[in-house]
């Protein structure tokens, strides 16, 4: 498998799409959470077959987004295998909310998740342990609080914005567009406070506007 998958690269990134910028994002869904310590592993082996072949390529470095492994020790072993970037998302800040909308995250742990990321700063370094939200899953005051909490930690905070899909169970309205505006503004005044800046490039990330608004052009 590994074969393959380093094969596919090796075909795909020349292309013309890819000359100006390429980024190599590891991501799956999450293996039981008794396996998730496998899942680390497998994502290290992925990276290193990859960027082996590929030194040096990939803007962010490889970004793997993952389920928080059980040993955190892990983190050092995908670290040492490529990965430069650990995600681990928490979706919901608050305790309250984190419980209601990620139930399969919160068998997991939300401290679990919180440690973690915090690992990962020690690990990746500065910036470099990344935890995205969506907007509309709890107040903003509660995200922006979540979010300044994190950034001084050296944790690098994102949000997409919630929208309903044909057929999602979810009944949350999405929130309006001047409470989003507002939202990535201040979102941009803690990664500016905290010596942060959003993660992914304006070509890779398009959905939310945390670029535009870190580049002052929601002002």
């Amino acid at each position: 498998m590994l074969a393959e998958i380093a094969q596919a690269v090796d075909l795909a990134i020349d292309d013309d799409c890819y000359r100006d910028e390429i980024h190599l994002i590891i991501i799956s869904g999450n293996l039981a959470d008794h396996q998730l310590d496998a899942q680390a592993r497998i994502y290290a082996d992925i990276a290193e077959a990859i960027t082996r072949r590929h030194p040096g390529r990939f803007a962010e470095g490889a970004v793997a987004v993952t389920a928080p492994p059980s040993d955190l020790g892990l983190l050092r072993l995908m670290r040492d295998c490529g990965i430069e970037v650990g995600v681990f998302n928490l979706e919901a800040f608050t305790p309250a909310a984190f419980a209601l909308h990620c139930p399969g995250k919160d068998r997991i742990g939300r401290d679990h998740y919180l440690n973690t990321l915090q690992a990962g700063v020690e690990v990746f370094g500065w910036g470099r342990s990344w935890c995205n939200f969506v907007l509309g899953l709890e107040s903003t005051q509660d995200l922006l609080s979540g979010c300044e909490e994190l950034a001084c930690r050296g944790i690098t905070p994102g949000a997409n914005v919630l929208h309903r899909d044909h057929g999602a169970s979810a009944k949350l309205d999405p929130p309006d567009m001047e409470t989003v505006i507002n939202f990535y503004r201040e979102l941009a005044a803690i990664c500016r406070r905290h010596k942060q800046r959003p993660y992914y490039c304006q070509l890779a990330l398009r959905t939310s506007l945390s670029n535009e608004a870190f580049a002052g052009r929601l002002d």
